[in-house]
């Protein structure tokens, strides 16, 4: 018989949420992004993260999370939130044009 299940839910079964609060993880969040931003899909340069850690400006004002792979124990990705002490990565790149 069918399961209903929430997203939340199946996300619970097979990930976990892990605050990046101390250096140790927050290296671990630079390296994945370094990963995925330069090897995998070229978004960066790798020359530019000689270190193997891909870092910006918004680093230091924003939250990390890693998410981890509960079967593997593997970091499958990571997100973080801003914190409004600047302008957002959006409105440095890009422009918004309203019509009125």
């Amino acid at each position: 018989m069918f399961k209903s299940q929430t997203i939340l839910g199946s996300f619970n079964q097979y990930f976990e949420m892990v605050p990046a609060r101390t250096p140790a993880l927050k290296e671990e969040v630079y390296k994945l992004r370094f990963q995925v931003y330069c090897n995998e899909t070229g978004f960066e340069d790798p020359a530019a993260c000689p270190d193997g850690l891909e870092k910006d400006e918004f680093d230091e004002q924003s939250i990390h999370y890693l998410i981890r792979h509960r079967t593997t124990d593997r970091y499958a990705a990571t997100t973080r939130l801003i914190l409004p002490d600047a302008q957002f990565p959006i409105e440095i790149h890009s422009t918004i044009k309203i019509k009125c």
